[in-house]
């Protein structure tokens, strides 16, 4: 009898040892925690940057953020692989032990060991790769990159989370720069992906370049966004330039219209805040395409931009002839005699003014019909103001545009 309990007592204990198989806590030997590299003096640079190490049933990755103090400002994990249940209780204790000591060298958790030191040794890494591998460096203040010359093509596409955005510069048929406007990718793992790919992509001139790994998703989604850009772009087409005031400024678009049809839409400058204006471009592009009008709605919480990027593509439009009516009119008592104008309207809004004849001296009337033009166009109206020193010529040209537009109704 007695050695009947002593056995059933002996299998309690090795069926409680070995209750949980799928997680860390079993009987088998454990890996040692190794000591970190010294980080001790090691400079911080300002960032987000990604380390990696393998846990007890996969990769175990750290997304480090370093704020413009060198502090590390947060500590994102991402483990796919690892027990949940074992995990996540361990790095609930461990992250914020790290943010507390600003180091990675902080104990492992009873129980997922592994995983622990996964942790401890991905984020040391994102701290090197932040630090660059050495000791304090004095600080260099890095030169602003002059502007990429050359027209710039908005495309987008979808993303492991979400729409990609990005803005294309090219100029003389070459891709002279790529920016990632917008996006909802893992700012740890897009990032560094995003870099990467622009550096390929600029390099081959082509988007027939390798996916990151670990990083399939957004790979993809950029390079459809690149090619949606570059399929805007036709080399040697004649472009129509237009013009509107947005939020910030002036906003210049070519439009490309060929047998009356609007083949692509180039922003070539602008001064709106980008990662509001370039999603907006590239959704308003697909919208003119795909209706092969600019009568298409405003953008929810872009409107300024959206109205002045119409406005601009009417404008455009207007001058390759394929919208619009022209009324012709005539303003006397100019300061060498009548202005004659055209003035293009569609849909009630004005679209293109141009001076057809005048007498007026050119030095003082071509810069005031410009400023005036730009005026009119802005102000959709012949109420503007008249240039100093062109009194009478600005005068008789807005009496000209008033003409125009009562024949318009």
């Amino acid at each position: 009898m007695k050695k009947l309990i002593i056995c059933l007592v002996i299998a309690g204990l090795l069926f409680t040892a070995c209750g949980s198989l799928s997680g860390e806590n079993i009987w088998t030997e454990r890996r040692p925690v190794e000591e970190g590299p010294d980080l001790t003096g090691l400079a911080l640079t300002p960032g987000v940057f990604t380390g990696r190490a393998t846990g007890f049933h996969g990769e175990v990755i750290a997304v480090v953020t370093i704020d413009e103090t060198g502090t590390i400002a947060g500590i994102e994990v991402e483990a796919p692989g690892e027990t949940a249940d074992f995990y996540q209780p361990a790095f609930a204790q461990m992250v914020p032990a790290m943010l507390s000591a600003q180091s990675a060298s902080v104990d492992t958790y009873t129980g997922a060991t592994f995983s622990s030191a996964a942790l401890i040794e991905a984020v040391q890494q994102a701290l090197i790769e932040s630090g660059g591998g050495s000791a304090a460096a004095p600080a260099v203040e890095d030169e602003p990159a002059p502007p990429v010359e050359g027209e710039i093509f908005v495309g987008a596409a979808e993303g492991y989370y979400g729409e990609i955005t990005v803005a294309v510069t090219v100029n003389a048929g070459q891709i002279a720069a790529i920016e990632v406007t917008d996006h909802s990718e893992t700012p740890g793992i897009a990032n560094p992906a995003f870099a990467q790919l622009i550096e390929a992509v600029l390099a081959a001139q082509s988007t027939d370049v390798d996916a990151v790994t670990n990083a399939t998703g957004s790979s993809r989604g950029f390079i459809a966004a690149v090619e949606s850009a570059l399929a805007q772009f036709v080399p040697d087409a004649v472009f129509y330039v237009g013009v509107a005031e947005g939020y910030n400024g002036d906003i210049t678009l070519g439009v490309q219209v060929e047998d009356g049809q609007i083949l692509a839409i180039a922003v070539i400058e602008h001064s709106e805040t980008p990662g509001i204006a370039n999603p907006a471009f590239a959704q308003l592009t697909e919208a003119v395409l795909a209706a092969q009008s600019a009568g298409v709605d405003t953008i929810t919480d872009a409107t300024y931009t959206s109205q002045a990027f119409i406005t601009a593509v009417r404008s455009a439009l207007a001058l390759a002839g394929v919208v619009g009516e022209i009324f012709v009119g005539v303003g006397s008592d100019g300061y060498g005699g009548d202005i004659t104008v055209s003035v293009t309207v569609d849909e009630g809004a004005i679209l293109a003014v141009s001076v057809t004849e005048h007498s007026e001296t050119p030095g003082v009337a071509n810069p005031a019909f410009a400023q005036l033009v730009e005026a009119v166009l802005a102000a959709q109206s012949a109420d503007v103001d008249t240039v100093t020193d062109a009194t009478y010529t600005s005068r008789a040209f807005i009496a000209a545009v008033q003409d125009a537009l009562a024949q318009a109704g």
